[in-house]
């Protein structure tokens, strides 16, 4: 892409259209051709350039091929060969300034700057500078908007003028990439004859005059049937060829191979330069060797024209067992034909190519219109495109093809005939016979011989394998675009060797032609390679030649041999092969490693692996280096011949159960003291011992309470000296045990067993990988259990190490685990009875205890007792003033026990209290009532020691309460104080009540008058809350003679009362 976003064609026909429009926005009469009557617009009746392509040069006195007009022709294999030889009409140019001719002054091209900006319309173009460049963008008769086919131009320029003219390939990618050039000249006349002649580069000083074209749509381009020559296959008639009659095809292919013959042998065959003439009767010498030979032109002629049911461009010949050597696969005959033709002499044999007259004294140039009548699939599916969307518009003149069809009577019957089968056999490929046509234009001048081909820069070369002499390879890649033709390589040192593939002609050895392989993809990049270079350094020649024979002027790159090769990179092989085991724990090594180094041979191909112990390029290996986990092991010869050496070197000692990688490090040294590059293997090695099993204990150990979920959670905890551990779990039931009795005692009974419980499959893998030790050391364990669980569970703690040695099950002893029972006694009943002493009586009693809970447990069931103030009688608001009261069974069942509660003064008088009580079933043993505690490395998580587990607490009782009420046993004292309009009376010795009492003690005055009208009343109570309590009276008028003062208690009971006179 360029920098404005265009490419290709889209670029060039934008730059057209700007140009045409400019030329007729200026000249009116420009806007139309000046003949009349043209072919519709968007056709043209000659093929596309990338189907079939025609050229043609003029020759004199060329040192390469003899005079005269020289026609080649170039058809894509996806159309392949006519049904009968290509026709060329000949058409001479004769300027006639009279009136519009078939060569014509062009007012439509359009001249560009590098950069692709539209420098001019029509007319000339002045270069001030040797470093002025301009592309030229042809446009012919037909009116378009866009780049058309012209097969002739030629500019007229002033004297002194110093021009290169390169003639491009449209599809070029300006102006980023380098184009392919496919003309060249550089000195006039600047004329150039060609199928599809659309960009023209011109660089240099001077001045273009006029630039004249011949357009393949001229319509005063008219066929002359007498003026045509024919050259075809060199077969005769068959199923689908049609040969021209009366002719010998064999004796016309000879005597086109005579005409055409080269003057002088090329570089392929001297690349020293030296001038070795040639006949024509030489080159027909080597045609016939190259026809004859095993995989030659004729045994491909006759697998592709010779099968009635296959089209040549259809037929297929696989190589396997065929003539061509050491080939595989399957390939078209006309492939292999069409690639055979780069040849130019090849070409002329088969029809593609062939030597006329030139063109006339009074002639600009000769055109030649070639055509032939085509078998093609239209609608065959193709990635770039159906061949039907590709040719459409192209259909040569209805006279062109009436004149193929004189001149091969016997075509239209072959042709209709082959049509009828193809379309039988193959109804969607569209077989269609189509006549195409294509101009060549030979131009008087003939153009410039191809440039040497181009490099880029060499890549290190690199040494063969071999076991003779020392050769080493170089590749030469070659600056693209793609060139057509054959190329031409020798090796110039110490004296110049074509490196072409020969033939044998005679008693002389011929160059067979050769191509480059171009990438596409690589910026159409290409490559050539020298397998067998010799020597320190070396140089070669490069030549290319045109499609007709021409071969250029050498070009030469040269390239020192590779960097002497060290010996070759070793195969290392490591086998761990381990110690007789000793029973003993301590650190040791595991085993050894027994290390096979393999010493590489050269290969040479199609043979065996020769063992001469040498590296490309490099000299004998003597020894082998070994460096096995980082410690280098003494030298280990390498006696000539041998495929392999061994060493055996013990492991590092290892710890129970370590686990390492071994690396191994090997090393070839040569005969000079060159090592080889390292070859590493690395081994993993394990100490095949097991860890000693946990110590452990026949101590029931409990999971955690019943969540809200219903499940109990297991933690356990051990110290990791193991890589790690794997954890199995058994319940008792598979383990053998007997479910009676107390748990305690169904775990020590199989724990005692643990030894024989070898049986994986009775226990269940809970941990499938391994657990590791935490960063403090400690391996923890948790897992869930369901709540209801009444079956003793039994871990088994399995250590094993990095390498998944276990140690022997049935030595990893049992930790026992249960889930602590849920089941609580019910809600017990609580009574309450005062005592003299102030305190309370306090009787729990429990009914509806399960006795199967209770069956062999030494200890009674257990009660707690709140008590409380607050009249709320949730328990958790109530504090526990006794636990671990021990019940009694009854006669009658019942589970009872009276405790005395309160302190020792009693409880204060007057005060509300609430008392609850809770039931518990005795603690469950861990160890049976005979069993002395013993270490274990497993224990509970959190560092709990083991023991029993207590039982929950059921509900708590209904509350009871109860308020003690003591009889007033102080005498109240009273005195009256007199004041101003009152009198106040103090009450001293009286009790205070209780500051959580139900009501506080009060004082009741009650009034005393000697006489009158006012009766005796009392004063409103008073409550007493500290030790004087004072009553004013404010009735002083009359004044009371006394008063009476009374104490009540919180429940209103009066005390005796106290009179006081005042």
């Amino acid at each position: 892409m360029s920098d404005k976003g265009l490419s290709r064609r889209s670029l060039l026909g934008g730059a057209v259209a700007g140009g045409v429009a400019s030329v007729a926005a200026t000249n009116p009469a420009a806007a139309k051709p000046l003949a009349a009557e043209p072919m519709a617009a968007g056709q043209s009746a000659a093929a596309p350039s990338h189907l079939l392509r025609a050229s043609a040069i003029t020759t004199t006195s060329d040192p390469w091929l003899p005079d005269g007009t020289h026609l080649r022709v170039n058809v894509s294999p996806r159309i392949g060969l006519p049904l009968h030889p290509l026709t060329a009409f000949r058409i001479d140019v004769v300027p006639i300034y009279t009136r519009p001719d078939k060569l014509e002054t062009s007012t439509q091209h359009v001249w560009l700057n590098p950069d692709l900006s539209v420098a001019a319309t029509g007319g000339g173009i002045r270069h001030t500078g040797s470093g002025d460049v301009h592309y030229l963008v042809l446009h012919g008769w037909q009116w378009t908007f866009r780049a058309v086919r012209c097969c002739f131009v030629r500019l007229l320029t002033q004297s002194g003028s110093a021009f290169r003219v390169d003639v491009l390939d449209p599809t070029a990618e300006l102006p980023d990439a380098e184009p392919r050039v496919l003309a060249t000249r550089t000195a006039p006349s600047y004329e150039f004859g060609g199928t599809d002649i659309t960009l023209l580069r011109v660089s240099g000083a001077g001045v273009v005059d006029l630039v004249e074209i011949v357009s393949t749509e001229s319509p005063y381009i008219v066929i002359d049937p007498a003026q045509a020559v024919s050259f075809g296959l060199p077969i005769g008639s068959g199923p689908w060829y049609a040969p021209e009659p009366a002719t010998d095809p064999v004796a016309a292919a000879r005597t086109r191979v005579e005409q055409g013959a080269a003057r002088r042998m090329g570089p392929p065959d001297r690349p020293d330069g030296a001038v070795v003439p040639l006949t024509p009767a030489d080159e027909v010498n080597r045609v016939q060797a190259l026809s004859g030979a095993s995989s030659g032109l004729d045994y491909w002629l006759a697998r592709a024209f010779t099968d009635p049911a296959t089209p040549p461009l259809d037929a297929r010949v696989s190589l396997a067992g065929g003539p061509v050597a050491d080939a595989s696969g399957t390939i078209s005959p006309l492939n292999a034909l069409l690639a055979a033709a780069v040849d130019p002499a090849v070409a002329r044999h088969l029809g593609l190519a062939a030597r006329v007259n030139p063109p006339t004294g009074t002639s600009v140039c000769t055109l030649w219109m070639v055509a032939g009548l085509w078998l093609l699939p239209l609608d065959r599916p193709h990635d770039a495109g159906t061949l039907r969307s590709l040719i459409t518009g192209f259909p040569p003149p209805a006279h062109v093809v009436s004149a193929l069809y004189s001149r091969y009577p016997g075509l239209s019957a072959l042709a209709t005939q082959r049509v009828t089968q193809l379309r039988a056999a193959h109804p969607t490929d569209g077989w269609t016979a189509v006549p195409l046509m294509v101009p060549a234009v030979a131009a008087k001048a003939t153009p410039d011989r191809p440039a040497a081909p181009r490099t880029l820069a060499l890549p290190a070369a690199t040494w063969r394998v071999t076991t003779g002499e020392r050769l080493w390879t170089q590749r030469i890649p070659l600056l693209g675009p793609a060139a057509g033709g054959m190329l031409g390589l020798a090796r110039l040192s110490p004296t110049p060797v074509s490196l072409h593939g020969t033939i044998r002609v005679g008693s002389v050895d011929r160059a067979r032609a050769m191509v480059a392989h171009w990438d596409r993809h690589h910026d159409d990049a290409g490559s050539v390679t020298d397998l067998a270079v010799t020597g320190p350094s070396n140089s070669w020649g490069l030549w290319r030649a045109d499609e007709f024979g021409r071969w250029s002027d050498r070009s030469t790159v040269a390239a020192p041999a590779p960097a002497v090769a060290g010996p070759p990179t070793p195969i290392v092989e490591a086998e761990f092969r381990p110690a007789i085991p000793d029973g003993g724990l301590q650190p040791r090594s595991p085993g050894a490693l027994r290390i096979r180094i393999g010493v590489p041979g050269p290969s040479l191909p199609g043979a065996l692996p020769s063992r001469d112990v040498t590296s490309p390029g490099g000299a004998p290996v003597t020894s082998a280096l070994l460096t096995v986990d980082g410690v280098p092991q003494p030298a280990i010869p390498v006696p000539a011949g041998v495929t392999s050496v061994v060493a055996t070197v013990a492991v590092r000692e290892f710890g129970v159960g370590d686990t390492a990688a071994i690396p191994v490090i090997a090393k070839l040294v040569d005969a000079a003291g060159r090592p080889s590059a390292p070859a590493e293997v690395e081994r993993t090695v394990h100490d095949p011992r097991a860890y000693a099993p946990l110590r452990v204990a026949p101590t029931l150990l409990f999971a955690a309470e019943r969540n809200p979920m219903g499940d109990s959670e297991l933690g356990l905890e051990w110290s990791g000296g193991a890589w790690g551990y794997r954890v199995y779990l058994g319940d008792e039931r598979r383990l053998g045990g007997t479910g009676a009795g107390p748990r305690c005692e169904r775990a020590a009974e199989v724990w005692a067993r643990s030894g024989h419980l070898a049986d994986r499959r009775r226990f269940t893998l809970v941990t499938p990988k391994p657990l590791r030790a935490a960063p403090d050391g400690v391996v923890r364990f948790t897992h869930r259990l369901p709540g209801s669980l009444r079956n003793v569970q039994f871990v088994r703690v399995v250590p094993v190490t990095s390498a998944g040695v276990e140690t022997p099950f049935e030595t990893c002893g049992l930790t026992p685990v249960a889930v602590p029972v849920p089941d609580r006694p019910p809600a017990p009943v609580v009574q309450v009875r005062p005592r003299g002493d102030g305190r309370v009586d306090v009787t729990i009693t429990a009914t509806g205890l399960r006795d199967d809970l209770l069956a062999g447990l030494t200890e009674p069931p257990q009660a707690r007792l709140r008590r409380g103030r607050l009249a709320d009688s949730d328990p958790e608001y109530m504090p526990v003033v006794q636990t671990g009261i021990p019940l009694v069974k009854g006669p009658d069942g019942t589970w009872s026990a009276t405790v005395v509660d309160g302190p020792a003064a009693g409880f204060p008088g007057y005060v509300r209290l609430t008392w609850l009580a809770e039931v518990r079933y005795p603690a469950e043993p861990h160890l049976p009532a005979d069993a002395l505690p013993a270490g274990s490395d497993v224990q509970p998580i959190g560092g709990v020691p083991a023991g029993p587990q207590v039982s929950g607490w059921g509900p708590a009782s209904p509350p009871t309460n109860t308020v003690l009420t003591p009889e007033v046993q102080l005498v109240p004292r009273a005195t009256v104080r007199p004041g101003q309009g009152y009198n106040e009376i103090l009450v001293t010795n009286a009790p205070v009540s209780h500051r959580y009492a139900i009501a506080p003690h009060q004082v009741v005055v009650h009034r005393f008058f000697a006489s009158g009208p006012y009766p005796s009343a009392a004063l409103p109570p008073v409550p007493i809350t500290a030790t004087t309590t004072v009553v004013r009276d404010t009735t002083v008028n009359p004044r009371p003679t006394g008063y009476m003062v009374v104490i009540t208690d919180p429940f209103g009971r009066s005390a005796p009362p106290v009179y006081v006179q005042y």
